[in-house]
């Protein structure tokens, strides 16, 4: 679409439900203050290292059912009661552009970021990939939002990392703040952090730290989805001080210690001691009562069958031996397939 004036935010969504939760809070937000949100959503590639059955059962219900039964069935059997929208629906009601990132440090695709006009800043909301210096020194040079993190003033290019910073840098950091809190060495809290993207992983300044209490009754999954409010409240506090007129100038943090090294995927032999300590990682009827009550409305004929919907996948999934698969757990890259793509609506007017 020809560029209408807006200040651009560009948002790098991951593909799982936490993040399209999230996306959902944060792009009427923006819209409502005059923003325009842009939606990318990166290729998610599974590690080859994330080799545990239960880190990659925790995937199959974060990421695979919703991409692939979750957003197909709506496709076909849509409902009037979701409170959570697909991308598509939501990009097309906001008259958003959006579009799947085979690559963020593409050269071709920094290039068409550097050619489009009015951008106002970029927010990376659980995307797994890792952005690289060049799309990095791009967004600091070309964002109007200006953040200064004690070194010099740099243009907004944030991530909203699902973890407590500098402790639980990398992956898997619920389940590893869960995980602490049973064996005694973690507090009571959980948490997420927004921060600035700088060329280390998880080092930028942070601008704000969002905790509440861990309830160690639920699974990783749920504690999960209790991170939507604190990460859609910590995006929105960028914007709640802009329109106060205070700078955003986030504090540096302060890698002193082997507690801040960044973390992989566990080995098997650490998740069983997790496990053994009773940390639960998914709950299938949790998780499949979690995607009805967003995405349908429980006790009607429409929950019934995306409930059969969930059973059918969960089935062919055992059956078929997909959690052995990594590929497998992949899940689409954020926007639900079709069998005939139709446009995804008008494009962004690229210039340069």
């Amino acid at each position: 679409m020809t560029d209408n004036g807006k200040q651009k935010i560009l948002l790098f969504l991951g593909s799982d439900i936490v993040a399209h939760m999230i996306m959902n809070q944060v792009v009427p937000m923006l819209c409502a203050i005059d923003y325009e949100p842009v939606l990318f959503f990166p290729k998610h590639r599974v590690s080859k290292t994330a080799t545990s059955s239960a880190v990659k059962t925790l995937g199959f219900y974060e990421r695979t059912l919703l991409n692939d039964t979750i957003y197909p069935f709506l496709e076909k059997d849509g409902s009037p009661h979701q409170t959570i929208l697909t991308p598509r629906q939501l990009a097309e009601g906001h008259d958003l552009h959006m579009e799947e990132v085979e690559d963020v440090n593409d050269p071709a695709f920094v290039k068409r970021i550097a050619g489009m006009d009015n951008v106002a800043g970029a927010i990376s909301i659980r995307c797994f990939q890792i952005f690289k210096e060049p799309i990095i020194n791009l967004l600091n040079v070309i964002s109007h939002i200006r953040v200064n993190d004690g070194t010099k003033d740099k243009g907004l290019f944030v991530n909203l990392h699902p973890g407590i910073l500098p402790t639980y840098r990398g992956v898997l950091s619920t389940a590893r703040t869960m995980a602490a809190t049973l064996n005694g060495t973690n507090g009571k809290s959980f948490g997420c952090t927004l921060h600035v993207i700088d060329p280390g992983i998880d080092t930028g300044a942070i601008l704000w730290k969002k905790t509440r209490e861990i309830d160690l009754s639920k699974s990783v999954f749920a504690t999960n989805i209790d991170m939507v409010e604190l990460g859609s409240q910590a995006i929105e506090g960028i914007f709640t001080e802009l329109r106060k007129g205070n700078t955003l100038d986030p504090t540096p943090q302060e890698l002193i210690s082997a507690k801040h090294m960044y973390y992989t995927y566990p080995e098997n032999s650490l998740v069983s001691e997790w496990k053994k300590a009773g940390l639960v990682f998914v709950k299938a009827e949790e998780a499949k009562n979690t995607y009805i009550k967003y995405f349908s409305k429980p006790g009607t004929p429409h929950a019934t069958r995306m409930n059969d919907a969930l059973d059918a996948s969960i089935t062919i999934s055992k059956q078929q031996k997909r959690l052995a698969n990594g590929n497998n757990l992949q899940g689409g890259i954020g926007i639900e397939p079709r069998r005939k793509r139709r446009n995804d609506g008008p494009k962004l007017a690229f210039t340069g």
